[in-house]
Parts: C-alpha cells; sequence; structure tokens
C-alpha cells in the first residue's frame, strides 16, 4: 500500500509534479532508505505512471517525467543513458 492521494485523484499537474518529486528522491531512497522506504517508492511510482499512461496513453517522453521505470512499473533504463544506450 502506498501514502498519498489516490493517482486518479490528482489533477494532471498535480501527477506531473508528484512523478517528478519521486525522480528526485529516487537514489536517496535507493542508497539510504529501508526496504520498506524503497518499497512504498517502487509502489507509488508504479502507480503514479501507470496513471499517467491511462490518462495519456503510451507514455510520452516530452510530457512525463522520466522516473526510471517503464510503463508496466518495472525498472527501466539506466537514467543516463540516451535512446541509444549510450552514458553521457
Amino acid at each position: 500500500m502506498t501514502s498519498g492521494i489516490p493517482a486518479e485523484r490528482l489533477s494532471d499537474d498535480t501527477l506531473r509534479h508528484e512523478l517528478l518529486q519521486l525522480k528526485r528522491k529516487r537514489d536517496d531512497i535507493a542508497a539510504d532508505g529501508t526496504a520498506a522506504q524503497r518499497a512504498n517508492h517502487e509502489a507509488r511510482t508504479a502507480e503514479l505512471e501507470a496513471e499517467f499512461v491511462r490518462r495519456f496513453g503510451r507514455r510520452d517522453e516530452a510530457a512525463a517525467p522520466d522516473t526510471g521505470t517503464s510503463q508496466d512499473g518495472t525498472a527501466g533504463r539506466d537514467s543516463t543513458a540516451d535512446h541509444h544506450g549510450k552514458t553521457d
């Protein structure tokens, strides 16, 4: 179970904002968070990304912040890699 307002009740702008906040916190939680914090973060990210896709169709890179997970909520590509797998 995740905390926060259910994703379907968020406005479009708030949904985008929440996804950006999750992206900003991801590395800190992965490095220093407890197992419960990591699980909650992953579940909330998956919930919000699924709602984004439900509202807007396929995940559009220009509209959705890259939270490092795929459309199905699983871990995605390295955030430092471009679309061709090259890193910075």
